[in-house]
């Protein structure tokens, strides 16, 4: 190893050999609300999480009989986590529940994007997301204190996109209550196989939470 060392630096060419206090064995580890997590320090880390909604649903028309219905509304399937380093960040949600997917879908992915938290004030992330458009739509559906979004919520809002974006929660600072998002997408919404008129979508957004 000694004369390989010296055979390649009088060749100008540096060897990085990983030493045994810098290798890290992975640690599975598990909790409710938290998922099953794979670590592997900061080169590798995977989140595996579930979630179901069972729905059930009445109709009593005066007159007729009744009719009910209970079915899983919504199932997803969420992978997230971290490579190569912790600021390159991935996630990877699937929808596979009835009422998850739409009409004509032909695929069950809802996010699959990475994020490259470069920056406090500069987080770069490109692939399928929401649209920064209204922060009623971005809000989680597991983190809604109802079952379901009010409906002018879903008709008036952007929904998933593919696109980049460049966004920071806390501009000026890690208590900063002003953030913003400056993303361009294709304008096609999510599953779009179909070729269309050449065009985009534009979204500025500015936040203050005081």
């Amino acid at each position: 190893m000694d004369m390989t060392k010296s055979i390649m630096a009088a060749a100008g060419l540096t060897v990085m050999v990983p030493s045994a206090a810098s290798a890290q064995a992975a640690t599975v580890t598990a909790a409710p609300g938290k998922g099953v997590t794979v670590d592997a320090g900061d080169a590798f880390s995977m989140r595996l999480r579930g979630r179901i909604q069972l729905r059930g649903a009445a109709d009593l028309p005066e007159g007729s009989p009744a009719q009910s219905v209970v079915s899983v509304g919504t199932a997803r399937l969420t992978f997230d986590g971290h490579l190569y380093f912790p600021a390159l960040e991935y996630a990877l949600q699937a929808a596979l529940g009835d009422r998850d997917f739409r009409e004509a879908t032909r695929s069950p992915v809802l996010d699959a994007f990475v994020v490259w938290r470069a920056h406090r004030d500069a987080h770069v992330r490109v692939g399928q997301f929401y649209v920064p458009f209204d922060r009623l739509r971005t809000i989680r559906d597991g983190a809604l204190q109802l079952a379901d979004r009010a409906r002018p919520v879903t008709e008036l809002a952007l929904d998933r996109d593919v696109g980049l974006e460049v966004s920071s929660e806390t501009l000026g600072g890690d208590r900063s209550p002003v953030g913003y998002h400056i993303g361009v997408f294709g304008g096609g919404g999510v599953h779009n196989v179909t070729p269309r008129d050449a065009g985009g979508l534009l979204v500025a957004r500015l936040e203050l939470r005081p």
